[in-house]
């Protein structure tokens, strides 16, 4: 199925596959094969989003300076915790833990900080050697590492020490996501190339094929399957056992920023500016 949307900044999928929630211009939850809006006139956009073991939908949206966390429970209340940013700098991105008990924030000074939710316990501030913006943030499935990329750069943290435990360099406006296993990281780089990297810097896969610019990457929860999209709309499927392409189709108009597994790897969805589909078992 394929679904006309806003600006896709993040989808969030329930953990069997059955619902989703899109964060565009407003915030859905797709279910039942009902359409719920969950964003009310005046309300910042998200940029982030998480659906919890309870059903509750946790998103994260910036006012300003400012990063306000919102709980959406399903009889229709509300609660908000807002977060500042140390030194007043601008929030860029922002990611969820799987179990949406912590918050990363990268800011326009090549900076993430990090919280716990619920006790809005500042767990520290990491710099990325950069004063490039953070355009995208993502925790490890574990939750003990925290990556960030700006512009020519992948930084990877533990999130109990703060140190730095790789670094990589992409010349392309890097998109990345751990693989299960929390021990390696997919890159894109230039030339439509993507790295498959271990955390101790050595390069286990490089997977061609792509045309255009890959904006996009996401990979299943059995860590065999990476799938990956372009600035071109085109989506690739590869075997990460044998690092060789199984399936691609150019189902979006424009590019793929988007690329989310449910946990049960029934469900994938990949979307963009405008567009979004869903995809069956992860396969087509």
């Amino acid at each position: 199925a394929a679904l006309p949307v806003g600006n896709v900044r993040a989808v969030g999928v329930q953990r069997l596959g059955d619902g989703f929630v899109v964060a565009s211009d407003r915030l859905r939850r797709f279910d039942d094969a009902k359409t719920r809006e969950l964003h009310s006139p005046g309300e910042p956009t998200s940029h982030a989003v998480q659906v919890l073991g309870d059903g509750t939908i946790r998103s994260v949206s910036f006012t300003g300076s400012a990063v306000v966390v919102t709980d959406h429970v399903r009889d229709g209340q509300k609660t908000h915790l807002a977060f500042g940013i140390p030194e007043a700098r601008k929030p860029t991105s922002a990611a969820l833990t799987p179990d949406g008990s912590q918050l990363v924030v990268g800011d326009d000074r090549g900076r993430v900080t990090l919280w716990t939710v619920a006790e809005r316990q500042h767990l520290g501030t990491f710099n990325s050697g950069s004063l490039q913006p953070i355009s995208c943030v993502s925790y490890s499935d574990d939750g003990k590492l925290v990556a960030a990329a700006t512009a020519s750069r992948v930084v990877v943290w533990n999130v109990e020490d703060g140190k730095a435990v790789a670094s990589f360099k992409s010349n392309a406006r890097p998109s990345f996501c751990f693989l299960p296993g929390n021990d390696r990281i997919a890159i894109s780089d230039h030339g439509g190339i993507v790295r498959v990297w271990t955390l101790a810097g050595h390069a286990e896969k490089v997977l061609h094929g792509h045309v255009g610019r890959v904006t996009g990457l996401g990979v299943s929860p059995d860590s065999r399957t990476l799938v990956s999209g372009t600035s071109t709309g085109e989506v690739k499927f590869w075997d990460l056992r044998t690092g060789l392409e199984m399936f691609s189709q150019r189902r979006h108009p424009t590019a793929v920023t988007v690329v989310v597994f449910s946990a049960n790897g029934q469900l994938l969805i990949t979307a963009g500016e405008g567009h979004l589909a869903v995809w069956d078992s992860g396969r087509n």
